[in-house]
């Protein structure tokens, strides 16, 4: 009889969840090497919404206004903006030339395994740019109801 493998993200939050592993545990026979790993958990779609949908939007928003600028029409848009936010709280990851040790350019940081709680540093470090730099305010008050981390609720 083949003995069954387990590889997978579980939620022992979930009650159900603990009880099917249980469920599939209870049975097994023999030696097995187990690894139980917490995981980060990653940001979340609200989190998400909020970063691109308001902060990001508000600079693009600011910086396409016509009253804005020098008067040569520039538009950014979405993607642009990020990059600006990610950029301005995270700074920049050097490129190394392996060959000769050189700094060849810069890369922006990604976003996409940041977790919840690193996640609401850069919404943070980005509205605090946004009120020194630009003077947009109320971005805080615009996140959604249950938040958009830890970090952003109201006290």
């Amino acid at each position: 009889m083949a003995r069954p493998d387990l590889d997978a993200d579980l939620n022992f939050d979930d009650p159900a969840t603990k009880r099917r592993f249980i469920q599939f545990v209870a049975p097994l026979r023999g030696h097995y090497k187990v690894s139980v790993t917490p995981e980060d958990p990653r940001r979340g779609n609200q989190q998400n919404r909020y970063f691109h949908g308001v902060i990001c939007k508000a600079l693009r928003d600011y910086l396409n206004a016509p009253e804005h600028g020098d008067g040569v029409r520039r538009l950014y848009n979405l993607d642009q903006c990020k990059s600006m936010i990610v950029t301005k709280v995270m700074g920049e990851i050097p490129v190394i030339d392996p060959a000769t040790g050189e700094e060849v350019g810069t890369i922006r940081p990604s976003t996409a395994g940041l977790t919840v709680e690193q996640f609401s540093a850069l919404i943070d470090g980005g509205i605090e740019w946004l009120e020194s730099q630009f003077g947009i305010v109320g971005l805080r008050d615009l996140r959604p109801p249950s938040g958009a981390g830890r970090r952003l609720q109201h006290t």
